[in-house]
């Protein structure tokens, strides 16, 4: 899921320009002006004082760079305190003292405060109303409506509480509010909880010195779900401090509110708050889905001559012929697309030659439509596409060139009057929980350029419907680091087998090619083929002979050069024993190789059959000779031993100087150990010096089990 968690919403904070030297707090919004509580002083004359010997508030109003007090008919010489207003600013509910005339300071028993309600008939406030729940025992203040109105939160240190003042609400039914209902304790605490206030969110905000905060007054909220409270209170990031913090209210959509502390100064300011919006980070690129693919084998090329059909299966139960086609794909979901080429003739497949893995994934971010190129101060309409992002309930759609914010809202025109390259970028907001924000992105890149006669053929190109080519092999093992296709080696694949087949086995006795043994890890098994080549077709020839000769596994596969290289094993011809016997008895009609006394250079009457040697083998490139050389047992054991490999390697040499390559030629001395005569006489002695030849079928295989170790080793 495309999306990540901002763990509570976080806040700006500066100043507001009506801050006085006396205290503000409480500030509201009204119309186009903004409704706060102070105890500035008015004149001279004003010298009523509360409890704490400060001046009495009043409401004010700031509106167009000017404070004024907020209403003649409600402001009064006592306290009048924290406001709300209906939503459509003709009811406001305020706080004041129940009963002024108890204010004076010299009074044993301080006025308490009420919640009182006023509404504008159009020219001025009418007389104010009591809450039916105010009483002169207890304070009942800082009322707050809930969005829907029908639903008034306030804060009060009634009997029945946990503790200083608690939150409560009551509900308009039938016109009449009802009787104050208790906050869990979610909400209250022992201490003192104030100044609740709802969000259009359906948030409760209140202020406490009861739940763990910063220190004094802090700013919590809580999630209000169908009238219930949901998960516990959290503090919002960026508003709370040391000091006070409090009366919080937030302005429709909470992107900007006030909040009230003493943070600064001894007295109480209200500063503005910003939501700080969020950054979007790690977004994809905002592309619809593409279910239709040209899909195309460039590496191949079709033959007229030969009777081959290139067939796609796309993996959905669905295929078509041509080494280029289109396809449309019927749903998200992962398709191993081949390609198989059959004989058209026999009807068997003579190769599976390219792969292809298409993974068509739904998409976990939302979707908006651009153009690649637009001209300078065109303007183009980015509309949401909200499809795939049903993980998410979108609140809030921000859209951004580059880092900068440009727009807000599911649709929006964008134009640049800066040529080059843009990122046009979308980001999506969830509703707040207590969790916090979910957040989703995405991007797309736009190219803007001058207008010039090349950008009406731009324009006509963005109309043409559009494949996504595909081309097969696009696994990285395919190309290099330079994105460079790596060479191809195309084989007749005869078998495959978990165990290893000797190249001697009965199984080959009708294959008249070299036989190359492979071992993959992959599939932990060894593979038998034949006829490596670079181009496909040159196969179709022996593909046939191995079909015709029973081989009815015979395909046509490929490897890159590196990964048949890696899975090598060896390489070698299948001989009947009685051909190996024949072959064996006629190379070795040519072993009478002599050399001088005591030496192991070749005498020139040698020449002869060594240059037939040379013959055979150009004739047979797949033969590997082994050149055996004994001598008699005059000398010691440890000499004849030296001159025997001296001897091998000399023949060795002679043959590699006649053009066949050293890869092909095995030698070993054996000294005076495997005589074939008695070494009494001259005869004897003779036919113990010689020179064998053994053709090795199977790549010095069977030499390794057979031949001794130690001292007499190759030379």
């Amino acid at each position: 899921m495309s999306c990540a968690w901002s763990y509570a919403q976080e806040f700006t904070l500066k100043p507001c320009e009506f801050n006085s030297d006396a205290d503000e707090y409480a500030a509201v919004l009204l119309d186009s002006g903004i409704v706060f509580v102070s105890n500035r002083k008015e004149s001279v004359i004003k010298a009523m004082l509360d409890q704490e010997g400060k001046p009495t508030s009043s409401l004010y109003q700031y509106q167009n760079g000017l404070v004024q007090p907020f209403s003649k008919q409600i402001n009064t010489s006592f306290n009048q305190g924290s406001a709300c207003f209906s939503n459509d600013g003709k009811t406001m509910y305020y706080t004041a003292n129940i009963d002024p005339k108890m204010n004076d300071r010299g009074q044993a028993s301080p006025s308490k405060l009420g919640i009182f309600s006023v509404m504008w008939d159009g020219k001025k406030w009418t007389a104010p109303q009591d809450f039916p729940w105010n009483d002169i025992n207890c304070n009942t203040a800082h009322p707050c409506l809930d969005p829907t109105g029908t639903r008034l939160y306030y804060s009060s240190d009634r009997e029945g509480g946990q503790g200083g003042s608690d939150i409560y609400f009551s509900e308009l039914i039938n016109n009449n509010w009802s009787k104050p209902i208790h906050l869990s304790n979610a909400v209250n605490t022992p201490g003192s909880e104030l100044y609740p206030f709802i969000d259009d969110n359906g948030f409760l905000y209140f202020s406490s010195d009861g739940h763990e905060g910063q220190g004094g007054l802090d700013v919590f909220m809580i999630a209000i779900q169908d009238g219930q409270l949901k998960g516990q209170a959290f503090a919002p990031r960026g508003i709370n401090s040391a000091a006070n913090d409090f009366a919080l209210t937030l302005l429709p959509r909470g992107k900007k509110g006030y909040v009230s502390s003493d943070r600064d100064r001894s007295q109480s300011d209200v500063f503005e708050i910003n939501l700080k919006y969020p950054e979007f980070n790690g977004c994809k690129e905002a592309l619809e889905p593409s279910f239709c693919y040209l899909i195309q084998e460039t590496k191949l090329k079709e033959c007229d001559t030969l009777p081959l059909v290139y067939e796609w299966d796309f993996g959905d139960g669905t295929s078509a012929r041509g080494l280029s086609v289109e396809h449309c794909f019927p749903d998200f979901g992962d398709y191993d697309v081949k390609l198989n080429v059959f004989d058209s003739i026999s009807g068997h497949q003579f190769a599976a030659v390219s792969e292809l893995y298409v993974s068509i994934a739904r998409p976990d971010y939302p979707i908006f439509e651009v153009p690649d190129t637009v001209k300078v101060n065109e303007s183009i309409g980015l509309e949401l596409n909200k499809t795939f992002v049903d993980f998410m309930e979108v609140k809030e759609c921000f859209w951004f060139d580059q880092k900068d914010m440009v727009g807000e809202g599911e649709s929006y025109e964008w134009s640049s009057s800066v040529v080059g390259e843009h990122w046009l970028k979308v980001g999506l907001l969830s509703d707040l929980t207590a969790a916090g924000y979910e957040q989703t992105c995405a991007y797309r890149k736009v190219v803007v350029v001058e207008d010039s006669p090349e950008f009406e053929e731009i324009e006509a190109r963005r109309m043409e419907p559009e494949l996504t080519a595909m081309q097969p092999r696009s696994s990285p093992r395919f190309f290099n680091d330079l994105g460079q296709r790596k060479p191809i080696v195309y084989f007749v694949e005869l078998k495959s087998s978990l165990k290893q087949i000797p190249l001697s086995d009965p199984y080959f006795e009708n294959v008249n090619y070299t036989i190359t043994e492979r071992y993959e890890f992959a599939d932990s098994s060894f593979h038998y083929s034949v006829g490596e080549v670079s181009e496909i077709t040159q196969l179709y020839r022996i593909y046939k002979q191995m079909i015709n000769a029973g081989y009815d596994q015979s395909l046509v596969m490929d490897r890159t050069s590196d990964e048949f290289d890696r899975s090598f094993v060896k390489r070698g011809m299948y001989f009947p024993e009685e051909v190996k016997s024949e072959m064996n008895t006629q190379m070795n009609k040519l072993s009478d190789i002599q050399f001088d006394t005591d030496s192991h250079m070749i005498t020139k009457e040698s020449y002869k059959n060594l240059q037939k040697v040379v013959e055979v083998m150009m004739l047979e490139p797949e033969i590997q000779l082994l050149v055996k050389a004994h001598t008699d047992d005059r000398g010691t054991d440890t000499h004849n031993q030296a001159l025997s490999e001296k001897r091998a390697q000399a023949v060795k040499e002679f043959l590699i100087s006649k053009g066949i390559s050293k890869n092909r030629i095995e030698c070993l001395g054996f000294g005076n150990s495997q005589p074939v005569d008695d070494n009494k006489s001259e005869e004897g002695r003779a036919r113990n010096r010689r020179v064998e030849f053994e053709i090795l079928f199977e790549i010095m295989e069977k030499a390794k089990n057979t031949l001794p170790t130690g001292n007499r080793s190759a030379g």
